[in-house]
């Protein structure tokens, strides 16, 4: 049995529906340690800030089945190019909005942050339906009516 396209079309849309459903719930990072009744010598603080919060939501499974996704159905340097550029791009603005996170902070406040995840998080459930249903529609073809 071989892994295809499509299936890594519909992985990529499953894993990011989850992280906006996460994204829904206010839940990120519960899969975080306690820190409770732990000496605190004991706490990996860097393994902490790292592996939970920026790895699977910056660079994680969802976005790397969507980005072998789009560079599968977009052939040609041309398109390669422009999704390399649009990552770097990305890339940069992801930085710039953690560079100036407590100033946003400042000026959202708890409800405007509230709003723009839950806002974010339609946005990427939509995504991950989209993927879903593209490779879907891949796999069975009479689902396309």
């Amino acid at each position: 049995m071989s892994v295809s396209m499509t299936f890594v079309s519909i992985a990529g849309g499953l894993l990011a529906l989850v992280i906006a459903l996460e994204m829904f719930q206010a839940q990120y990072g519960k899969f975080l340690q306690s820190t409770s009744g732990v000496d605190s010598s004991e706490v990996d603080i860097h393994g902490m800030a790292i592996t939970p919060f920026a790895f699977p939501l910056l660079v994680g499974p969802a976005q790397v089945g969507i980005m072998i996704t789009l560079s599968n159905d977009n052939p040609g340097w041309l398109a390669k190019a422009l999704l390399a550029a649009a990552s770097i791009i990305a890339t940069f603005l992801i930085g710039l909005t953690l560079w100036t996170a407590a100033a946003i902070e400042r000026f959202l406040g708890n409800t405007g942050i509230n709003v723009m995840t839950r806002t974010m998080a339609l946005i990427v459930a939509a995504i991950g339906v989209h993927f879903i249903m593209t490779g879907l529609r891949s796999e069975l073809p009479g689902l396309a009516g």
